[in-house]
């Protein structure tokens, strides 16, 4: 298993997000990818995304923090719907509108979706967006989403009787 972090706080140029794609298809040791602000385009996510939904990726934990791309986050969650081995998204440092997080809950209810951990530390979220994230951790208690304003099973103090 291998992990490919380098690819952080550089630029890639949409050519070689189609040669990373193609890569992840046959890659099958390739179970990390970190793309921190990589100030990827529209095109390159997409690309990438398409690599990251092939059956053949082997690709477990992704880790994209593009403050930049907000609507094109859409390929990256795509990608939950489809992808058989992508068990951690962190996401933490992107700008999610309320529609991006409805899109983001819907595919994390899909049939096929593996997610078991999701990280949005560092996002700015509506109180709508926090609301739909509580009621999708509801519905997939197995799921452990990860923000700020979402830690609704705090442990009870100690010494705390819960039978007062």
């Amino acid at each position: 298993m291998s992990t490919l972090t380098r690819l952080s706080h550089c630029k890639l140029p949409d050519l070689v997000c189609r040669d990373l794609s193609e890569a992840l298809r046959e890659a099958p040791a390739l179970t990390e990818l970190g793309l921190v602000c990589n100030s990827l385009s529209e095109a390159g996510l997409r690309v990438l995304s398409e690599g990251l939904a092939w059956p053949q990726c082997r690709v477990q934990t992704l880790r994209v923090q593009q403050p930049g791309l907000q609507e094109a986050l859409q390929y990256v969650v795509g990608v939950l719907q489809h992808s058989p081995a992508l068990t951690t998204l962190d996401l933490s440092g992107c700008q999610l509108s309320g529609p991006m997080v409805t899109y983001l809950c819907a595919a994390l209810q899909y049939p096929g979706c593996r997610l078991q951990t999701l990280s949005l530390t560092s996002v700015d979220l509506s109180e709508q967006s926090l609301q739909a994230l509580r009621a999708l951790g509801t519905a997939k208690p197995g799921l452990v989403i990860t923000h700020p304003m979402l830690d609704s099973h705090p442990e009870p103090p100690k010494g705390f009787n819960s039978t007062l």
